[in-house]
């Protein structure tokens, strides 16, 4: 992971645990990034809350059109533009959905 995805998840963390705290009434405080997944862990006490962060594009454009910029890539598209995009935000969402749900976070669910 590079640095600028690794600030970006943690961003996204901590917004989301400032968010959470604030509507359940709880502590929980970042402690850390295991090497695998899941990306972000929060503890409050003894409960801890695992988190996955995930971005999701209009299309594969839309993604290099930011992340090449804040990367200083000197191919960076300078505009983008799209045809559909509540269809390609869908399938975004879909896939990034598919593909951390297969992500193995080292936590086995009983039924």
């Amino acid at each position: 992971m590079d640095q600028f995805q690794e600030a970006h998840e943690s961003s996204v963390g901590q917004n989301f645990i400032t968010w959470y705290n604030a509507k359940h009434r709880t502590a929980f405080k970042f402690v850390g990034r295991p090497d695998e997944a899941p990306d972000l862990i929060f503890r409050d006490g003894d409960r801890e809350l695992r988190a996955e962060v995930t971005t999701c594009y209009y299309d594969p454009q839309h993604a290099q059109f930011l992340w090449k910029p804040a990367r200083g890539k000197a191919d960076a598209p300078r505009s983008w533009s799209a045809q559909d995009f509540v269809n390609g935000l869908i399938h975004s969402i879909n896939d990034e959905l598919e593909r951390k749900c297969n992500n193995d976070t080292g936590q086995s669910a009983s039924l």
